[in-house]
């Protein structure tokens, strides 16, 4: 187990985390690295869903690390589910198969949005999509705990106040690729919260519950509230990916647990920060 005291830490180069009454960051992960993949598509939903309702859509970046950046975006789609223990899960009827197709940025059907949904909270939310596929991580014999180099991402996941951690369940788990982009960076991740949207046959709650106990491990909150996206490649069309207005609302209580804990622990880390 490594020292995780918060004060002493370097700084990692970049824009650094904003301080309290600055507009919350939240940095949406699309882990999956697969070809045909669905998760982009998913992740750039969740992206638009978690920015502030009538922005523009989030332009792709042209960088190494291939993410969107939005400043604020987002009339969401919406989505299917029951819920259960903190966490909901979509139930699509059909087999369909598992092929994705790609997912054009930006473009989204509109959905309704309960009053209170996560929108208010997010109000002047800036969002950024970090996808694992497109992040080049450096060789792994190069890892050290705690005290890495950094990476090409390091400065923008130290950026963000929240994450939304968007996986497939790969045997009972999250994917390898993911891990890599958790251990490469330590710090960046500390006393920050975090949500996850699964996704798989029955939802992917299993690789949701490894993701707990890692991310413990570097102090990061996961909220109670989860989703779980079963069978979401039904709802997937050249245009996107539309889920149904449960899910929607699902993924906005979510939204509005994980950005009451970002401005809580934003405020704790500017004021208090945890030294042990």
């Amino acid at each position: 187990m490594t020292d995780t005291t918060y004060a002493a830490l370097p700084a990692v180069p970049g824009t650094g985390e904003g301080a309290p009454g600055d507009p919350l960051r939240i940095a949406v992960i699309a882990a999956s690295v697969r070809d045909q993949r669905m998760g982009r598509a998913i992740a750039e939903w969740a992206a638009f869903r978690a920015a502030p309702a009538g922005a523009d859509s989030p332009r792709a970046d042209s960088s190494d690390t291939g993410s969107s950046h939005t400043g604020s975006s987002h009339t969401g789609s919406s989505h299917a589910g029951s819920s259960h223990a903190g966490s909901s899960h979509a139930g699509s009827s059909n087999t369909g198969s598992s092929n994705t197709g790609a997912s054009n940025t930006g473009s989204r059907s509109a959905g309704s949005r309960s009053a209170g949904s996560a929108r208010a909270d997010a109000s002047q939310a800036e969002v950024d999509l970090i996808d694992c596929a497109e992040t080049d991580l450096p060789d792994d014999g190069l890892l050290r705990p705690g005290a890495s180099a950094g990476t090409a991402v390091s400065a923008r996941i130290d950026a963000a106040d929240a994450f939304v951690f968007v996986t497939p369940e790969y045997n009972h788990s999250y994917p390898a690729g993911l891990k890599r982009l958790i251990d490469w960076h330590y710090r960046e991740w500390m006393f920050k919260p975090a949500t996850v949207l699964s996704y798989g046959v029955q939802g992917g709650l299993l690789a949701t519950e490894h993701l707990r106990g890692v991310l413990a491990e570097l102090h990061v909150v996961t909220t109670r509230r989860v989703v779980g996206l079963s069978r979401p490649w039904t709802d997937l069309s050249p245009a996107g990916y539309t889920p149904p207005a449960d899910i929607a609302e699902a993924f906005d209580a979510a939204l509005h647990e994980l950005t009451w804990w970002a401005s809580m622990l934003r405020t704790a880390r500017h004021e208090r920060p945890y030294a042990r």
